[in-house]
């Protein structure tokens, strides 16, 4: 099957601002390692436990890429804390393009998009679903819905964390929508197995994300 993604577009030197994260961990490093490689072609998933630090081996593969990047969150909890996160690890070292800020968010009261933007799931899966007959729920503005396309459209680079929800309509739209050429879903429980998963789960998670790339539990984590 001829892959349909898009190049990934103009690339922004950066690093990890070496004064906050000196170095990755070992694991983080080997997790980086593994979603440039070759086995992962642009797309894979990472799962680590809680407090491993997926969102720190995201912001160090945006650094490293370089391109203009989405990182999609399922609550404003989430959102706040990424959106916070990448803003301080993150150190651009040429010009955002556009005039943009280098670190945006798209949900939780707060439309403005940036080079790297955070953004809830539950923004952007109003561009899938209308308004429910009885629904107080007014339908989304065409100009809103437009901005929802430029942002689904544009990014080089998509993070979906928590990527397990996937076996919800509304996850599997917003992913399958994101034809970026780097697309890495984010997890500390991914089941690909019938057992412990249903296997249209497993389907639509490989489907949109690629294989698994790395895969350490909470005893893993405390071995290293």
């Amino acid at each position: 099957e001829e892959d349909g993604r898009k190049g990934p577009g103009h690339r922004v030197r950066a690093r990890l601002n070496p004064e906050i994260i000196p170095s990755l961990r070992s694991y983080q490093e080997e997790a980086v390692q593994a979603a440039l490689g070759p086995k992962a072609e642009g797309k894979g998933l990472i799962q680590l436990p809680p407090r491993a630090g997926k969102t720190i081996i995201a912001a160090a593969l945006t650094a490293r890429l370089g391109h203009r990047t989405m990182f999609v969150v399922n609550s404003d909890m989430l959102l706040r804390q990424t959106v916070k996160t990448f803003k301080e690890v993150i150190e651009w070292q040429e010009p955002i393009p556009g005039g943009l800020p280098a670190v945006g968010q798209w949900g939780g009261g707060e439309n403005r998009p940036g080079w790297v933007t955070v953004a809830s799931v539950q923004s952007l899966v109003q561009l899938f679903f209308s308004p429910k007959r009885g629904s107080k729920r007014k339908p989304i503005a065409p100009a809103k819905k437009l901005q929802i396309e430029d942002l689904l459209g544009l990014s080089g680079i998509v993070f979906f964390d928590e990527c397990h929800h996937l076996e919800g309509e509304e996850w599997r739209k917003a992913m399958m929508r994101c034809d970026a050429y780097y697309k890495f879903g984010l997890s500390a429980t991914i089941y690909l197995d019938q057992k412990n998963g249903t296997n249209k789960g497993a389907i639509w998670l490989l489907g949109a994300t690629g294989p698994r790339l790395i895969q350490m539990s909470a005893s893993d984590l405390i071995r290293v």
